[in-house]
């Protein structure tokens, strides 16, 4: 490997300096706000507004409107849970909630509670 040779301090102009520092200020500055998203209060934001998109997509469909199936977010985990009268309801929530976009994975506690065929 070859030597490279001793510069003198003031060899490179003083705008090359400033260049360098500012280049190493915008870094630490996106390592503040990295650390800064990656905070609680951000994270449990993020869960709330998945939460609200989630019930909403849930909310605009006919087959799930009245069912009162439970959101929970976490980290872009969706837990889905409540009963519903069908399984193709169950089902239904769980692509919805799969469509919303910032879902990772959804979890269905969801229980099919079927109605008696004679109503006593």
């Amino acid at each position: 490997m070859k030597n490279l040779p001793n510069y003198p301090s003031n060899f490179w102009p003083s705008d090359c300096w400033s260049q360098a520092n500012h280049h190493l200020n915008i870094e630490k500055e996106h390592e503040r706000m990295k650390s800064t998203v990656s905070s609680p209060i951000a994270s449990s934001f993020a869960d709330l507004a998945l939460t609200t998109r989630v019930r909403g997509a849930l909310h605009s469909d006919p087959r799930t409107r009245q069912c009162g199936i439970e959101v929970e977010c976490v980290d872009g985990t969706v837990t889905l849970s409540g009963e519903v009268p069908k399984a193709e309801t169950a089902l239904r929530a769980q692509q919805l909630a799969l469509a919303v976009g910032g879902v990772d994975l959804v979890h269905t506690d969801i229980k099919w509670v079927q109605e008696p065929l004679i109503k006593v």
